[in-house]
C-alpha cells in the first residue's frame, strides 16, 4: 500500500505564489463537502530546490483530480515521518499512515505559531530611546 501514494513537486516560485495554500484550502473544502475517511491526507516536505513535495495518501487520490490536472503526479512511496508536515487531513491518521505521529506537525499548527509570533512582533512595546 505504501507504493500507492502519489507525489507532486511545487517549485520555490509556486510556493511563493501561494500554490501550496491554494491546494490546501481547495482540498480541505472538497473533503468537507464529502464524507472523507480518516486516512485521507496530504503531507508536505521541503525539497532540496527550496520548493515543496506534496504526498497524497492512497485514500486521498480520488479527491485530488483537480490538483493533478494542474500538477501531474508521479508514483511514490509514503513520505518519511521525520520532516513531514500534515497539510490536509485528520491528525489521528498520521500514526496509521506514517507510524508514530509525534514528529509531524500540522500545517495549521505551524501557521498559528507563525501568526502568533507575527502578532507579538507587531504589538511589541516600542524600545526606550536613550537621550
Amino acid at each position: 500500500m505504501s507504493g500507492d501514494w502519489r507525489r507532486i513537486e511545487l517549485s520555490r516560485d509556486a510556493v511563493r505564489a501561494g500554490e501550496l495554500e491554494i491546494i490546501r484550502a481547495q482540498f480541505a473544502l472538497y473533503c468537507m463537502a464529502g464524507d472523507t475517511a480518516a486516512d485521507v491526507a496530504i503531507f508536505t516536505r521541503r525539497n532540496k530546490a527550496g520548493g515543496s513535495d506534496l504526498y497524497f495518501s492512497p485514500a486521498a487520490l480520488r479527491y485530488a483530480e483537480f490538483v493533478f490536472e494542474r500538477h501531474p503526479p508521479c508514483a511514490s512511496g509514503q513520505p518519511a515521518l521525520l520532516g513531514s508536515t500534515l497539510l490536509v487531513g485528520n491528525h489521528d491518521a498520521v500514526a496509521a499512515l506514517l507510524g508514530k505521529s509525534s514528529g509531524v506537525q500540522s500545517f495549521r499548527k505551524q501557521t498559528e505559531q507563525k501568526s502568533e509570533l507575527s502578532v507579538r512582533f507587531l504589538h511589541s512595546p516600542a524600545p526606550a530611546v536613550n537621550r
